[in-house]
């Protein structure tokens, strides 16, 4: 979607700029400036083009409208007040005013038009994305960036220049000039906010390692925006604003809970934002063990002697039964002698009289306790046993 108005920006900067310059300035016909434009929408559309054709040529082309477009708009939905519709209204002519200013004091005029060609297009992209965009985001910035650094450095060189001529300041810059000065900052400035020596990325790799670890490739996982990226999802939309916001009109049906239950996902991330009903559901129904992965399981807490337990499972899956303290947990499973091995629990109510000494019992996935994972408590710090 921002790729729309980045386009947008281009096709007006350079029709503010024809107005400003003049074609009879510039030298250029029509001929050519229709040349142009067939050429800057010929190389624009290649990429997104050929997406769209495979994805008819594979008939899920109204998936893909859905989920780029459609899904994308939500009426009435924004994160910002509706009086920020003046900083266009005031910024963008405040823009073509010191562009035509730019313009008339440039004598060469290529180089007018490129200044106002760049100016324009930042300036109206920025204003335009501000108080029209429904939802801001900080990753809806970056076309701007760039555009903004190339109008900046103007000034700033020109000033530099300025300085120059002085002696006593000129003496400074001999020795750092001001584009250096600008490139140290920038250095520090980054090594202060991204430090190099901290590995900040460990918190993802470990989830990667310990959801490959835990599951096959046939296994479904629950996450939020693809974060375990080797395995399936069982809920097909990623967890964010609009998904939140379509669930909450009831414009989506928030089926995770099910979707969870028919593909038997044992393994799920907990993230912080999410539909409260699933987030409950989670929680209930898996149990930590670190790196923000959980394991279908359920703690057994027992209502008389410490032996009997009652307990329900959601998840069809193969689940053991372990204990901290204890190697085999043995007793009595819905009626059948247990002795550690894995079994089958469907959805329902389950009763466990236990024979040995263990205790806090766990009834967790079978395949989690045959590859060293265990439970831990929400306080300690992630991890494994490997």
């Amino acid at each position: 979607m921002k790729t729309l108005l980045l386009v947008m920006s281009i096709l007006i900067g350079g029709f503010v700029t024809l107005i400003f310059v003049g074609r009879e300035r510039l030298g250029i016909g029509w001929g050519q400036i229709l040349g142009a434009l067939a050429a800057f929408f010929a190389s624009a559309l290649i990429v997104p083009a050929t997406i769209v054709a495979a994805f008819a040529l594979y008939g899920i082309w109204p998936q893909f409208r859905y989920w780029v477009f459609d899904h994308n708009v939500v009426p009435g939905l924004t994160n910002h007040p509706a009086w920020w519709v003046i900083i266009f209204a005031v910024g963008f002519p405040l823009v073509t005013l010191w562009a035509r200013r730019i313009v008339a004091a440039t004598p060469e005029a290529v180089v007018a038009a490129r200044r106002s060609f760049v100016l324009v297009t930042a300036g109206f992209f920025f204003t335009a994305l501000v108080s029209f965009w429904p939802f801001l985001s900080r990753q809806d910035y970056l076309p701007f960036y760039p555009l903004a650094f190339v109008i900046c450095t103007g000034p700033v060189l020109t000033i530099s220049d300025r300085w120059a001529r002085n002696r006593n300041i000129a003496k400074i810059w001999r020795v750092m000039p001001v584009p250096a000065m600008f490139g140290v900052c920038e250095l520090l400035v980054a090594l202060l906010v991204h430090p190099f020596w901290e590995d900040k990325a460990k918190l993802e790799s470990d989830l990667l390692r310990d959801t490959l670890k835990l599951t096959e490739p046939g296994d479904f996982v629950f996450d939020r925006r693809g974060e375990t990226v080797f395995r399936q999802r069982c809920f097909y939309p990623i967890i964010e604003t609009f998904t939140e916001e379509r669930i909450r009109r009831g414009l989506m049906e928030d089926n995770a809970i099910q979707r969870c239950i028919d593909t038997r996902t044992c393994v799920a991330i907990l993230p912080g934002a999410m539909p409260s009903a699933t987030f409950r559901f989670l929680e209930q129904n898996y149990l930590p063990i670190g790196n923000k992965l959980r394991v279908a399981g359920v703690l057994l807490h027992s209502s008389t002697d410490g032996k009997h337990f009652d307990f329900e499972t959601v998840i069809p899956a193969s689940y053991k039964i372990i204990a901290r303290d204890v190697g085999t947990v043995m007793g009595v499973l819905d009626g059948e002698r247990y002795e550690g091995e894995e079994r089958f629990l469907s959805p329902g109510t389950h009763t466990f009289v236990q024979t040995s000494t263990g205790h806090d019992l766990v009834v967790f996935w079978a395949q989690a306790v045959d590859r060293n994972f265990r439970p831990i408590d929400s306080s300690t710090s992630p991890g494994s046993l490997n």
